[in-house]
């Protein structure tokens, strides 16, 4: 029976056309994943389908929900539904919680609301709520804020908001983007679970290919606000349609050529025996445990892990933004520490990072030419407007930008846009060594490839080395000569790129081999044959 069905939905704001006549059909307990890259109006369909869409937004069509038009419902009726027969599990949790209320208060709510329930009560089925979706026995009671979770704790409480009611239909945009592979399965397990157990419909919408590959019934494809391809999972991803389809698929199986090897060399960057805690609450947690790492000269080392096992503490401290309790780092032979003045500035060129998120690292009210020169501007003063202006124009046409973006201004570009910019900007100085925090985590699978062929090839022209932290395996091994696999503080194990995770005998590298997603091996699984990633071309 069809659960939902949007025939011909269009939508324009602002005399913009973001969806363009999509139309999908989901029965009830069927999995629809819904991929495409960002920006072709995934999100959108599913606000849209909740009618959570911005001031002057105009939707057209048809959204039926057990054959209830969603788009002839008074604001009020609508109201009603969302939640009880539509819940939604955000991309980003943090941002979905109340930061000031605790997540007991935010799970009892929607009992509250749509129950009446009295507040004792409420709270009753919120306990039952953290029990459903294992937060209780991870210790997380009701009353912690989401800043006291992780990651993947957040996007628990999420789920458990959005099925409270045990909704018709179940929505999850991009749940597992950040979190690691470990986690990543877990939540992917819990959503399925949980949508068996409702008996709804779960429309899934990602850009990672092989995660949903393994799951789904079946996959729409998106385009520019179009829905171009729809089919059985095993039959679309071995015989794509569509020319785009068949772009994606490739895309999701290209692995970047890693720099060549260079010869042995002393190293360019090291800590040794590093310590560091924090206090919390009476308690000392250990981040870093006696952690020592050395990069050479031109070197991709790679760093995996699971969510709060210390690699991004292990990055504050190697740009020297995080003091030590015990151990050294240097940088060239000399002491890069905290706290060092004017002294610093010379050696700071040396180093730069690339955040996960561009933008939330960007002056929005700067220009670009500004935000690229930042860096430059901070280490010497000297440089005056020209020349800060051509040298950020020099490396945005390196990245492949050009220099007729100077002036424009973060919002103007796309995301693999904005992480170029963010690839200049770290270049800028010329540094030795770049440190690639979860830098291509959020980009979608053709933005992805792009992002890392060029971080490839600039590694291989400038002789760059790359510390490049990700909860992405498949990436790490792709492109990194070398992988430290780091847990509770501790680096427990390492390797080589090509052989670690096919050789190891540490469980928890075999652990997270075995959470990594895997397109040819959700395929062949689905298909009973191997597969390599080819597909067939179909006129």
């Amino acid at each position: 029976m069809t659960l939902l069905r949007t025939e011909q939905l269009t939508l324009a704001i602002g005399g913009a056309r973001i969806l363009d006549g999509v139309s999908l059909a989901l029965d009830r307990g069927e999995t629809l994943g819904l991929v495409g890259e960002s920006g072709s109006g995934k999100s959108m369909t599913a606000l849209s389908i909740l009618r959570l869409l911005p001031d002057g937004a105009a939707a057209s069509g048809a959204i039926s929900l057990e054959g209830v038009n969603l788009l002839a419902l008074p604001e009020a009726e609508m109201r009603k539904r969302r939640g009880r027969d539509v819940g939604m599990a955000f991309q980003e949790p943090m941002s979905a919680l109340n930061p000031v209320q605790t997540i007991g208060r935010q799970l009892a709510e929607p009992f509250e609301i749509h129950r009446g329930l009295p507040r004792r009560e409420a709270l009753a089925e919120a306990g039952r709520l953290i029990d459903m979706v294992g937060l209780k026995a991870a210790g997380v009671g009701l009353d912690r804020y989401p800043h006291e979770l992780s990651g993947g704790q957040r996007q628990r409480a999420v789920l458990a908001i959005a099925v409270a009611l045990e909704p018709k239909l179940l929505i999850a945009d991009e749940p597992t983007t950040a979190l690691d592979a470990a986690a990543q399965a877990e939540i992917v397990r819990l959503l399925m679970t949980l949508a068996e157990k409702a008996g709804c419909g779960l429309l899934f919408i990602t850009h990672d290919l092989p995660l949903i590959a393994g799951f789904a019934d079946r996959i729409a494809v998106m385009h520019r606000g179009r829905i171009v391809e729809t089919g059985r999972t095993r039959d679309l991803l071995a015989a794509p349609a569509h020319s785009y389809s068949r772009a994606l698929i490739a895309a999701a199986a290209h692995e970047p050529k890693r720099p060549a090897r260079r010869a042995p060399a002393p190293a360019l960057m090291t800590i040794q025996d590093g310590v560091k805690s924090f206090r919390k609450g009476g308690a000392t947690r250990r981040a870093l445990d006696r952690v020592s790492l050395a990069i050479e000269r031109g070197e991709v080392v790679g760093l995996v892990g699971e969510s709060g096992s210390g690699k991004s503490t292990l990055a504050r401290a190697l740009l020297a933004l995080e003091r030590l309790d015990e151990g050294r780092v240097t940088l060239g032979g000399e002491p890069f520490m905290p706290g060092h003045g004017r002294r610093m500035r010379p050696l700071r060129r040396r180093i730069q990072i690339v955040f996960q998120d561009p933008y939330g690292s960007f002056d929005p009210r700067q220009r670009v030419w500004r935000i690229v020169s930042e860096p430059m501007h901070l280490v010497d003063p000297k440089p005056g407007v020209e020349a800060r202006r051509k040298a950020a124009a020099d490396m945005l046409v390196r990245v492949g930008l050009g220099a007729d973006v100077l002036d424009k201004y973060p919002h103007e570009f796309s995301g693999g846009q904005r992480q170029r910019i963010a690839i200049a900007r770290a270049l800028v100085t010329q540094p030795d060594i770049v440190i690639l925090d979860e830098a291509v985590s959020s980009l979608d699978v053709s933005t992805r490839a792009q992002a890392l062929d060029l971080l490839m090839e600039l590694s291989a022209a400038m002789g760059l080395a790359y510390l490049f932290i990700s909860h992405d395996v498949a990436t790490v091994r792709a492109i990194s000569h070398r992988v430290l696999v780091m847990k509770n503080g501790a680096i427990v194990d390492e390797g080589p790129a090509a052989t670690l995770f096919e050789t190891s005998s540490h469980p928890y590298t075999r652990a997270l081999k075995a959470a990594t997603p895997d397109l040819a091996g959700a395929l062949a699984a689905r298909v009973g044959a191997s597969y390599d990633g080819a597909v067939e071309e179909t006129t």
